[in-house]
């Protein structure tokens, strides 16, 4: 099996769509040696910020001197980039020959009645391929949910870690913030650690509740006990007292974003409570670590003149925190929206929170996708929003293709406005390519 064959199996298997459940993970992991039970876990659920924590722990574990494995989903610029061991994604013959091996016993499972989804069988190459390249630790964010998605296969967990749990997926999760978190918490395991970061309070109760059953002793990393914060777009510091006592002063991040700092005090509790573990974690690769980690897709700075921003706000609460952090780095400033939401998401409220700050937007539709909303109906939202605030016809409104997109918000943005690309994570690799390929030819200019 080639990679590209490879790919092509994997993009078959996503017709099945998404099927929430242990059974038939459980089952491929079986046939395949059972992989899952040779890791030492450090797993993490949540909404919004799952992958920044991953990048921040696993570049601290890193420089710890241990050899990390990380998973995480969806992919945003490399396909490979889910599937990363000691900072480097999965090379493409390895992939190849692993998905070959995959293939085989599903196939086998799917004559006698087990169907495997494209997560499920992704999911077990990176398990088979975290055991077989002896990684120390692996630290892998849920794909939705927690309680039933696949990831939650894993045993060894030294450590639970929750992101900040908001709503989203709610079709699969639960209509309320209550239900949601009840999933999420389902990574828990009896007796283990577990970290979060302050919750709203309906969550922050399931969470403590599911604890206190489990007897899983529950620390929050509250960004109450970070000062000294310094936001900025090519750094930013703070310093932390964590739960233990200890103080970390003065770290920083080159992730921008306001909300990327309280993704680094619950990296910085996280490694705490290791260290507290036994693990050879020491203050010196906390700090390293949280510098050189960088997460694509999330308050990306692509260029400056305008700046160009990429942000993977798909849900309200994501809307919530890039409007914030717009409102910090750019005060006053010309903001042009290029927007590509799926359909089931609520793109109507994302509107609402996001549309009054533009003075222009551009609505795309995603390319690839069967959860594809059409770039009307996303420019028709949009205008609604605006409606509802009495803003009609003050802020332009376009469904425009994505290259037409990139071209023409440069142009509106001017040397210096701010082109602010945001939504479903899965567009922003196309939108990267069009934006460098403007730089190229000269259109970044305005």
């Amino acid at each position: 099996m080639t990679y590209e064959e490879a790919r092509q199996y994997y993009d078959g298997l996503s017709a099945r769509g998404i099927e929430l459940g242990l059974t038939a993970v459980k089952k491929l992991l079986e046939r395949l040696g059972s992989p899952q039970q040779r890791l030492r876990v450090i797993h993490i659920a949540g909404t919004n910020g799952k992958g920044s924590v991953l990048s921040y722990l696993s570049a601290i574990l890193r420089e710890a001197g241990y050899r990390t494995g990380t998973y995480s989903s969806p992919a945003v610029f490399g396909f490979r980039e889910q599937f990363q061991a000691g900072g480097q994604p999965i090379g493409r013959e390895i992939f190849a020959q692993l998905t070959g091996e995959i293939r085989r016993e599903a196939d086998r499972l799917w004559q006698e009645g087990t169907a495997v989804t494209a997560y499920e069988a992704q999911t077990a190459l990176a398990f088979l391929w975290f055991a077989r390249t002896g990684c120390d630790y692996v630290v892998v964010e849920t794909g939705m949910g927690g309680r039933l998605d696949a990831t939650n296969v894993l045993e060894r967990v030294c450590l639970s870690v929750f992101a900040s749990i908001s709503m989203d997926h709610m079709g699969f999760l639960g209509d309320t913030l209550e239900d949601i978190a009840c999933q999420k918490a389902g990574i828990l395991k009896a007796g283990c650690p577990a970290v979060t970061v302050r919750q709203q309070p309906e969550a922050a109760g399931v969470l403590e509740e599911a604890a206190r059953r489990k007897g899983c002793p529950l620390v929050t990393a509250d960004l109450d006990r970070a000062w000294d914060i310094r936001y900025g777009l090519q750094e930013q510091m703070f310093s932390y007292r964590a739960h233990s006592g200890r103080e970390y002063r003065e770290l920083r991040i080159r992730q921008a974003g306001t909300y990327q700092v309280e993704n680094a005090v619950l990296a910085a509790e996280a490694a705490d409570i290791l260290m507290d573990g036994g693990l050879s974690i020491r203050e010196e690769h906390i700090r390293r670590g949280l510098e050189e980690s960088f997460w694509p897709g999330r308050f990306t700075v692509l260029q400056e003149h305008p700046a160009v921003v990429l942000d993977g706000a798909h849900n309200e609460a994501g809307a919530l925190r890039l409007r914030e952090s717009l409102e910090q780095y750019f005060p006053g400033r010309k903001l042009v929206f290029i927007m590509g939401i799926f359909r089931d998401k609520e793109y109507d409220k994302i509107a609402g929170i996001m549309a009054p700050l533009a003075s222009a937007v551009y609505t795309v539709r995603l390319p690839g996708s069967s959860r594809m909303l059409e770039a009307e109906a996303l420019r028709d939202a949009v205008r609604r929003a605006l409606r509802e605030r009495r803003m009609e016809g003050k802020v332009p409104v376009r469904a425009a293709a994505i290259a037409e997109a990139v071209r023409e918000s440069l142009h509106s943005a001017g040397r210096d406005g701010v082109v602010v690309a945001f939504g479903s994570l899965s567009h922003l690799g196309e939108l990267r390519r069009q934006f460098l390929a403007a730089q190229e030819r000269g259109e970044d200019m305005g």
